[in-house]
């Protein structure tokens, strides 16, 4: 059986096909006005013809080679046998139409051919499009340059670097954390009436560069300092004491929480009390500044500092917190003497410099008396905190209100004790600060204050402990002179 596949053979000249077996056949001329096609059926037995034109073809084909005229065709011709002999084997052989274009037919006989017994379509695919990136060509402009351009970005980040760490940039003198030689810009975050005349407001700093002391270094119980606030219009300079607290607003409207900042983060604020003076020019100008508006701060200047003590020498004690209940109890150390006791004399907002050491990191291990004297108790701040300072047996409060017909007098002034030298016995353990403050509650051996800090307006330090000198403390006059108190062991602020 053979085979062999005619597919739309519409052209007006010979179509020679590549044979599958090698022996020479040809197909036969076909008119371009016929639209037949001939299919070969498996087993080879039948041939559909196309038109009688084209079987007339064939048979002439037949007959011509046959001829004993065309010497191509005759039995002596070795491809003429060939041919014989495959015609007697396949019937169907002799039935193939023939092209009677001798050229065709003579290119066709060159190698023997033999059909093959069925016809198998073969199907290729296109190709998919080539979907791979277009060629990016190299920009022949910065061909060799690659070392200089690395060089170039590797300067400008050192650049980038040392300017971050340096600070320069949004402040007089490049600062961006307190300085004591230049101005600094602060931001007005929150405000908080206290009274008619009194007002807390928060400022809040840039951002400190990498080699600036981290800002909760400044809060340190044992050295009190105030800032400078500059007034731009008049050129004047007044002093203020910060406290390390912030204010959370209230959502419903009302007065903010005052929260102390917690030492963990690294909060670039603080909080100031503000009374407005009939003749105070800076403070007026300081109220009346919307939130937002920047102010120029420099410092920290130190005004006082606690004398140290031989338990200094050991752990801090643990800092003030909002929740009392959280902060852990002193340690107990057998080996130094107990915790000396302070005073302090304060009037009006002479208070934030109390506040400012009890609430930093590293408070007074002692007993803190504090006498506070005030024109109305509407302008007590802080009163929460001071409530919670009593319950842990921290300070003693005494209160002295104008508009209560009570003042302070020679009276209420303890005299000066002596340096404390006894050992400490307590050995007891205790689970809270809350604990061991109500073990010691009433204490009958209790130590009398060893130094006196006085701090407020002039006339309230002028009364309790004498003038200040231009160039120092001068000499202790006044209520505290009275009960023998001495430069040695007084602080005026």
């Amino acid at each position: 059986m053979f085979r062999i596949g005619l597919i739309g053979l519409r052209a007006s000249r010979p179509v020679l096909i590549r044979p599958l077996v090698r022996t020479p056949i040809v197909l036969p001329r076909i008119s371009p006005f016929s639209t037949s096609r001939f299919f070969l059926q498996k087993g080879g037995n039948e041939v559909n013809k196309a038109s009688e034109d084209d079987s007339k073809v064939s048979k002439e084909s037949q007959n011509s080679s046959k001829s004993p005229e065309n010497p191509e065709n005759s039995s002596e011709n070795p491809a003429n046998n060939s041919e014989s002999s495959i015609s007697k084997k396949d019937p169907t052989f002799d039935q193939l139409p023939h092209i009677s274009d001798p050229k065709a037919e003579a290119l066709a006989k060159k190698n023997g051919y033999v059909p093959a017994k069925e016809w198998v379509r073969e199907s290729f695919e296109m190709p998919r499009k080539d979907e791979r990136r277009p060629h990016i060509l190299k920009w022949k402009a910065l061909d060799g340059h690659g070392p200089k351009l690395f060089a170039i970005a590797v300067i400008l980040w050192i650049i980038w670097v040392a300017y971050m760490i340096t600070g320069r940039g949004g402040n007089e003198g490049g600062e961006t954390t307190m300085a004591n030689n230049t101005f600094v810009k602060y931001k007005i975050v929150k405000k908080m009436k206290i009274s008619d005349d009194v007002e807390l407001i928060e400022f809040k700093g840039p951002e400190r560069s990498m080699l600036q002391p981290k800002y909760a270094e400044y809060w340190d119980g044992h050295r009190m300092f105030s800032v400078h606030i500059r007034q731009p219009d008049v050129q004047v300079v007044r002093s203020y004491t910060p406290l390390p607290v912030y204010m959370m607003q209230d959502v419903d409207g009302k007065d903010p929480l005052v929260k102390i900042i917690s030492w963990d983060t690294d909060y670039n604020g603080f909080c100031m009390i503000i009374k407005k003076y009939e003749n105070g020019e800076v403070a007026k100008w300081i109220q009346s500044l919307p939130i937002g508006t920047d102010v120029d701060i420099r410092g920290p200047f130190i005004d006082a500092v606690v004398p140290e003590i031989p338990a200094d020498s050991k752990p801090h004690r643990a800092p003030m917190e909002d929740m009392p209940s959280r902060i852990p109890a002193d340690w107990k150390y057998l080996d130094v003497p107990k915790p000396d006791n302070l005073v302090f004399f304060a009037g009006g907002t002479g208070i934030a410099s109390v506040l400012q050491s009890l609430l930093s990191t590293n408070p007074p291990r002692g007993c803190v008396d504090i006498h506070y004297s005030v024109r109305t108790r509407d302008e007590v701040p802080f009163e929460r905190l001071l409530y919670f300072l009593q319950k842990l047996g921290r300070i003693r409060l005494f209160m002295y209100v104008d508009n209560e017909n009570k003042f302070i007098s020679g009276k209420d002034i303890p005299s000066p004790d002596v340096v404390n030298t006894e050992p400490n016995t307590d050995s007891k353990d205790y689970n809270s600060a809350l604990e061991q403050a109500a073990a010691h509650k009433n204490d009958p051996k209790r130590q009398g204050p060893v130094y006196a800090f006085v701090c407020g307006p002039d006339g309230y330090v002028n009364y309790m402990a004498g003038p200040r000198t231009y160039d120092g403390q001068g000499p202790v006059k006044g209520l505290l002179g009275q009960k023998g108190w001495t430069n040695a062991n007084v602080r005026k602020m």
